[in-house]
């Protein structure tokens, strides 16, 4: 057992790496060539990753082992990039996500995703939640700067 575990490990700092690594001229980072081996694991993992802004088309696409996505500077999602993914649970998308594409979340009827803004942006595609997962919008807290002065 101790084998799987460093063997993922290992996996898991490999993509990390070639992640971290692979920029575009405008500087995104990518979350893109997931190996196969990540793709047919079916052991539950959770992406996070707050290094990526972009989520290419069908990057994650039938992906069983994945359980939760959160990757705060993440930019767009792109069409079907979560397509097929039946296990998982919970995405959180924030105030900087500007586009998502058609049928990013298709066939993952028992996710929730978790939308840190009020309503949904005019730049996601009408067709991004085809399967009507539960979608949970949670505006950003004000905040006040309060000073106290003694009387």
């Amino acid at each position: 057992m101790a084998n799987i575990h460093n063997d993922l490990n290992s996996l898991f700092s490999a993509v990390a790496d070639s992640i971290r690594t692979k920029k575009e001229s405008t500087e995104k980072i990518i979350a893109d060539n997931f190996p196969e081996e990540i793709r047919n694991l079916k052991t539950g993992f959770n992406y996070v990753n707050p290094m990526v802004t972009h989520i290419m088309d069908s990057q994650f696409k039938n992906c069983e082992g994945l359980r939760s996505v959160d990757c705060p500077n993440l930019v767009s999602i792109g069409a079907s990039a979560f397509e097929g993914c039946s296990n998982l649970k919970t995405v959180n998308l924030y105030e900087s996500v500007t586009s998502v594409g058609e049928n990013a979340l298709k066939e993952c009827a028992n996710t929730t995703i978790y939308c840190m803004f009020e309503s949904q942006p005019d730049t996601w595609h009408e067709n991004w939640n085809p399967d009507g997962c539960e979608v949970v919008y949670m505006p950003p807290v004000k905040t006040w700067n309060i000073s106290a002065t003694e009387n």
